[in-house]
């Protein structure tokens, strides 16, 4: 549990290395990207020692110092890998586990040792969304997508919803690939923290200045840019159309079991398989036929490739035998 730069509670068992760690990269004074006093927030990196640290950050009334605003609190949870595999590496999930099995206000005052946190893996709890984003919202979650699949370091800012955002991106990537990337939502930038992707309301003028000379791409969600095509773009393509129809769960359950080493190759022939799957409800008898000529011999060792052919080849069985039972007229 923290406040500042100051770790004010803690459980047992929590190593001196990963004290300095949580300290250096923990959310401080005027942090947050909202003034309200509901503003939530989020952050998640590897420490040190290989556990996951998810912060749910938050704030716990005024500053009573001169500096003005609210104190700024979060709550850390520590993974080790099997544990945040259960929740497919997804950090807004976690977050939503933490807001589960905390108190709905901060502790202002706890004992100097914590009980340890136990977290509920429900599905429920994992963070879903109804209706399409935008034209932007997609760009952006695109071209943050892209740059977790390249290992490049993005900004997103002007987004009106950053734990949507972190979560579409996410859920566009392989599991394998989400367990590496550190990450922000709802707190403003700060190059200190050293995460690879950071999703923020920030005003873009304010952002590029805090970027300037870095590597760091800058994402500007509240402005669609032309984007250059990738290797990755039919894959990219598919997760935004699903993301636009507001399918995130569908998205990230085929992302959850790609837990091995993903190509380009083979997150592109998912693509093409879900597009399928897709055209398989309104398909006429030829159509039907011709998908499951298609897909009735075909074998893919990947995890998350061989359950979208399981589940291809499950409807065109069910749609044939709705064909078939059909009264000739």
């Amino acid at each position: 549990m923290g406040e500042g730069y100051r770790i004010v509670a803690a459980c047992a068992g929590l190593a001196r290395e990963e004290q300095a760690d949580i300290t250096r990269r923990a959310p401080s004074h005027g942090s947050m990207d909202r003034h309200e006093p509901d503003a939530v927030g989020l952050i998640a990196f590897r420490l040190v020692t290989g556990r996951h640290c998810v912060g749910r950050v938050r704030h716990a009334g005024r500053e009573h110092s001169g500096r003005g605003g609210y104190r700024v609190y979060t709550e850390f949870a520590l993974l080790n890998p099997d544990a945040f595999s259960r929740f497919a590496f997804d950090p807004v999930w976690v977050c939503g586990a933490i807001a589960d099995a905390t108190n709905p206000e901060p502790i202002l005052k706890p004992p100097p040792s914590l009980p340890k946190l136990s977290l509920r893996c429900d599905p429920a709890l994992r963070r879903s969304t109804t209706g399409s984003m935008c034209p932007s919202q997609l760009h952006a979650v695109k071209s943050a997508a892209q740059a977790v699949l390249d290992g490049r370091t993005g900004l997103i800012v002007g987004s009106k919803d950053p734990m949507r955002l972190l979560s579409g991106t996410l859920s566009a990537v392989p599991a394998v690939t989400r367990a590496g990337v550190s990450s922000s939502a709802g707190l403003r930038f700060s190059p200190s923290r050293g995460l690879q992707l950071c999703v923020a309301r920030t005003d873009a003028s304010e952002a590029q200045q805090a970027v300037r000379g870095q590597e760091i791409g800058f994402i500007d969600a509240s402005r669609p840019a032309r984007q250059p095509r990738t290797d990755y773009d039919n894959w990219l393509d598919m997760a935004m159309d699903w993301l636009a129809a507001g399918r995130d769960a569908e998205l990230a359950s085929l992302t959850d079991p790609m837990s091995e080493d993903v190509s380009v190759e083979l997150l592109n022939r998912a693509a093409s398989i879900a597009r399928d799957l897709g055209r398989v409800a309104d398909a006429d008898p030829p159509l039907l036929a011709d998908l499951d000529a298609r897909y009735a011999g075909r074998n893919d060792g990947e995890p998350g490739a061989r359950l979208l052919l399981e589940r291809i080849r499950g409807e065109i069985r069910r749609r044939l035998s709705q064909t078939s039972s059909l009264p000739l007229v």
